[in-house]
């Protein structure tokens, strides 16, 4: 009868730590460019990049936006390509939600905006790269991205230290069911 008791105070034990907590650690980035200007005469293309590190396999959520100046004003700036790149050469692209050419009618009526959503993206050193071309000629402009990383839940440590406890009363019961037979 004991040793049914023991086992229950074990699956108590498996339960509170099911339940238990987990954690999880975000970290936001703000990367802003320097801002850009044409000539009047054309577009001036750039390439920006800016780098990060990702600690841990992580969840990244992310978006760039072009900013008009001043900030309430569209941006004369059409953005062609947005992406991630590894250091061991994994690229991810970011997809347009708001997207205009400078051959668009509606080019200059709203700021561009590109998203990502991707899963498991691997620790290590990581690029950003932002292309486009800008055609303000009065005022530079600027692209702000904003990355947030979620690294995957792990246990609280408290959910740690019981599951340890419970691993020891565990092995306890089961030597002590082992001499009763033996």
């Amino acid at each position: 009868m004991m040793l049914k008791n023991k086992f229950a105070v074990v699956a108590v034990a498996a339960l509170m730590a099911a339940a238990a907590p987990l954690s999880a650690s975000a970290e936001q980035l703000t990367f802003t460019s320097d801002g850009y200007k044409s000539d009047g005469l054309s577009g001036y293309h750039f390439e920006w990049q800016s780098s990060f590190q990702v600690g841990a396999v992580s969840n990244l959520f992310g978006s760039v936006t072009t900013v008009g100046n001043p900030a309430t004003q569209p941006a004369l700036i059409d953005l062609t390509s947005v992406y991630l790149l590894g250091a061991d050469g994994t690229r991810i692209n970011f997809t347009p939600l708001i997207d205009f050419s400078v051959t668009d009618d509606a080019f200059g009526s709203q700021n561009e905006l590109w998203t990502l959503s991707f899963a498991g993206v691997k620790a290590g050193s990581w690029f950003l790269h932002v292309i486009g071309d800008a055609y303000a000629d009065k005022k530079y402009e600027t692209v702000t991205a904003s990355l947030d990383l979620e690294r995957s839940a792990v246990p609280e440590p408290g959910t740690l230290a019981l599951l340890g406890a419970m691993g020891v009363a565990f092995a306890a019961a089961r030597r002590r069911s082992s001499a009763n037979r033996g």
